[in-house]
């Protein structure tokens, strides 16, 4: 069981000025105390108030009742030890003691809000440095705020509501797949704080309102598109250069994703083979490196050490400014696949998923079982193909990315023949 108490500042208000909270981190559950009567410009704090700072009339005096406060905390936490209470204590009772003892009628007296909650999870994804995750929690609830209002509370979200807000995003020319992304995620929020007891299954809305989502569209290509870009050779200085090469590591390595591509390690090259936990899923995938993997990768692993990334995405060290970095990044490269198509004059829309789509549907077409990769490996049917793929071991999945890759070769062979 591990406790910690941080002060972060909150989100900037309209005068420019932000609250200060005490961040409690209880057995991995991230809650959030308002420290009454401080609202300070959000760069005058840097884990204690500066010297500096305009927006506080006495910053050495109010950091002196911060580290009173956070003992204050800390002495509480240390009392429930002692007396053998803290491991069965939730987050959100923790919290509750702690805003009771050192504010007394000062203290925020309401629930938990949906908003805060949310943001708490946030909070906690950040510092397990999955800023991904953390993107896409903060995405449903700035969906939720601009759809519904800020501040909201669990029992606000009703089924009512979730209808309301579905009629109104359908009427706006939006589709079901990009509704469904949000209202999962906000499902999963739900689904959480029903596990810590924040709220109680009743508030749940989803028990009756069901999510709907359309079929992917089959993101293939056929075999002869994906024989130009592998043939394709632009000169190293060029913008295609790169892309090019993104694209087919990506489909000789079984469709690995854009963003696992831009997170791997020189470390995680071992042996000929490639390990990597999926960002997505967290997945462990282990897979031999085929030959033309491997003469991509010599462009780019000379002169790199262990930690360094393997391909030159990414080059911010902190975790939200990576994310931030890949996110632009994955932007930038689908642009520049439409120049791809364009010069090769492929008539397809690339994207970094089309490499995904059509190795699974090659594999299929090379009889590689469909117990081992299926057509439909993406979107919609990824948790049951991962299902598939975890119930083989590496060999059977090396020989089917040997076999998909073979297929290039073999074309190759007899036209030279």
């Amino acid at each position: 069981m591990s406790t910690s108490i941080k002060y972060h500042i909150g989100p900037r208000k309209q005068d420019g000025l932000a609250k200060l909270y005490i961040f409690l981190i209880h057995n991995r559950h991230v809650s959030r105390i308002a420290i009454p009567g401080i609202l300070l410009v959000p760069s005058d704090f840097n884990g204690k108030i500066k010297a500096s700072a305009k927006s506080i009339k006495n910053p050495a005096q109010v950091n002196s009742w911060l580290n009173d406060l956070q003992s204050g905390a800390y002495k509480i936490i240390n009392e429930l030890a002692q007396e053998g209470r803290l491991d069965t204590t939730t987050g959100p009772k923790l919290n509750q003691l702690i805003t009771v003892r050192l504010f007394g009628d000062k203290r925020d007296t309401g629930p938990i809000t949906f908003d805060s909650y949310t943001e708490g999870l946030i909070a906690e994804l950040i510092l397990a440095k999955r800023a991904g995750n953390a993107a896409v929690y903060k995405q449903a609830l700035q969906f939720m705020q601009k759809r519904a209002g800020e501040n909201l509370h669990f029992g606000d979200i009703t089924f009512e509501l979730l209808h309301a807000i579905e009629a109104k995003y359908y009427s706006e020319g939006f589709h079901a797949n990009g509704l469904s992304t949000r209202l999962r995620t906000i499902r999963a929020i739900f689904a959480r704080a029903i596990k810590e007891k924040i709220i109680t299954p009743d508030l749940n809305p989803f028990s009756d309102y069901q999510i709907k989502e359309e079929p992917t569209v089959k993101r293939a290509i056929p075999l002869d598109d994906i024989r130009l870009i592998n043939d394709y050779s632009p000169p190293e200085c060029s913008k295609l250069f790169n892309v090019r090469n993104y694209f087919m590591f990506s489909f000789h390595m079984r469709g690995m994703n854009f963003t696992d591509i831009a997170l791997l390690r020189v470390r995680d090259i071992q042996d000929n083979r490639v390990s990597y936990r999926r960002q997505k899923t967290k997945k462990l995938f282990s897979m031999s490196i085929v030959d033309p993997a491997a003469e991509i990768l010599a462009c780019y692993l000379p002169g790199k050490v262990q930690d360094d990334f393997v391909f030159p995405i990414i080059t911010r060290t902190e975790v939200m400014g990576q994310w931030l970095q890949l996110r632009n990044a994955n932007k930038l490269n689908n642009i520049a696949l439409k120049d791809l198509a364009t010069e090769l004059k492929i008539n397809k829309n690339l994207t970094t998923y089309v490499a995904r789509h059509t190795w699974a549907t090659l594999g299929k077409r090379a009889n590689v079982p469909t117990a081992i990769i299926s057509e439909g490996l993406g979107h919609s049917t990824e948790m049951v193909t991962q299902i598939y793929l975890d119930s083989f071991e590496n060999k059977a999945m090396d020989d089917a990315g040997a076999d998909i890759s073979k297929l290039l070769a073999n074309i190759k062979k007899k036209e030279d023949g």
